[in-house]
């Protein structure tokens, strides 16, 4: 359905969403804390998931 790189960017923008929400409106709080690690968790967890390694590809269709 969709791609790896597809996905990791919706996901990155999902948890860059949810840290702006945290820094905004909720302060020190149990909840805040852990809306604060599931977004850092999306944040860097998309973005392992974004690159897609497209130099690779274009040798191998030059060659």
């Amino acid at each position: 359905m969709f791609s790896k790189k597809y996905m990791g960017i919706v996901i990155t923008i999902i948890g860059a969403v949810i840290l702006m929400v945290r820094a905004t409106f909720l302060y020190s709080t149990v909840y805040a804390q852990i809306f604060q690690i599931i977004g850092l968790i999306l944040f860097f967890g998309g973005g392992i998931l974004i690159p897609d390694f497209t130099g690779v590809h274009k040798q191998k269709k030059e060659q």
